[in-house]
C-alpha cells in the first residue's frame, strides 16, 4: 500500500504524498509522455505496475517525499521550482518546492554539508 498503493484513498491515507494532475499525451511501448499543467510534458518509463492509459486519458502522477529527487542542477525530465520552505526533521530536511506547474511539491533530503535554502531556484 505505501510504496505502490492501486488507488488515489490507499496513496493519500498512508503517509505524505505528491500528486501532479495531468493526461497522457503520448505513447510508446516503452514510454508515457504525460501533460502537466502550464503545459508542462515529462516522459516516463513504463513499469510492469502501470495500467493501461489511452491518449488523452487525465491521470494523477505520485510519488512519496523520500523519493522525489531535487537538484540545483538541470536535471533531464525534470520539473523547475523554487524552494519555499524547509523544516529540520532531524536526519533529513523537508523542503516544500513551488514548481512551475503551479503544484507544491515535498522533497526530503538528507541532512547533507550545504543544505538547500528557500528560495533557491530547483529541479525536481
Amino acid at each position: 500500500m505505501y510504496g505502490f498503493p492501486i488507488s488515489l484513498f490507499e496513496a493519500f491515507f498512508i503517509g505524505s504524498s505528491n500528486f501532479l494532475e495531468g493526461y497522457v499525451r503520448t505513447q510508446s511501448e516503452n514510454e508515457l509522455t504525460i501533460r502537466l499543467r502550464r503545459e508542462k510534458d515529462i516522459t516516463l518509463r513504463k513499469h510492469s505496475y502501470f495500467p493501461s492509459f489511452k491518449n488523452g486519458q487525465a491521470l494523477v502522477l505520485f510519488t512519496r517525499p523520500e523519493n522525489t529527487l531535487m537538484s540545483k542542477n538541470s536535471i533531464k525530465n525534470s520539473i523547475t521550482g523554487k524552494i519555499i520552505n524547509k523544516a529540520y526533521m532531524g536526519s533529513y530536511y523537508r523542503y516544500e518546492v513551488s514548481t512551475s506547474t503551479e503544484d507544491i511539491v515535498q522533497v526530503d533530503v538528507l541532512i547533507i554539508k550545504d543544505p538547500l535554502e528557500i528560495n533557491d531556484q530547483v529541479y525536481i
